[in-house]
């Protein structure tokens, strides 16, 4: 794999990783990068819970779930040029692990669950 062969020493390729090794994964991670364009974007919720920072694209779900300077960071545009000026300024030290988690509980699935049976019952109210 070419980039295997050019990464640092730093950066290892683990593959596909089973659920029970990501969680420990994510939890020692500097920051997770998430260069895709997703409609709602589990992957850096799923950081963001462990209390890691995101630098992420600008599009889709990052939009919705990230807060710029307090989970992370976005980056404008998918193109190497602008992942790597992104990674350049990103500090992954400069997030606070509990506001991170705090932001990203609010996908816990306990609090969706609270938010569906307000929806419910105000629909049911209204009808």
């Amino acid at each position: 794999m070419r980039c295997s062969a050019i990464a640092p020493a730093n950066v290892e390729f683990l593959g596909h990783v089973d659920d029970d090794r990501l969680v420990p994964l994510m939890q020692c991670c500097k920051a997770l990068i998430f260069p895709s364009r997703d409609d709602f974007g589990l992957i850096p919720v799923e950081a963001m819970a462990c209390g890691r920072p995101v630098l992420a694209y600008a599009g889709g779900g990052s939009l919705y779930t990230s807060l710029p300077g307090v989970t992370g960071e976005l980056f404008p545009e998918q193109t190497a040029d602008c992942l790597e000026e992104a990674l350049r300024r990103f500090d992954p030290d400069a997030y606070e692990s509990k506001a991170i988690r705090a932001h990203a509980l609010q996908w816990d699935s306990a609090r969706f669950r609270e938010r569906l049976v307000e929806h419910v019952v105000a629909a049911a109210e209204a009808g």
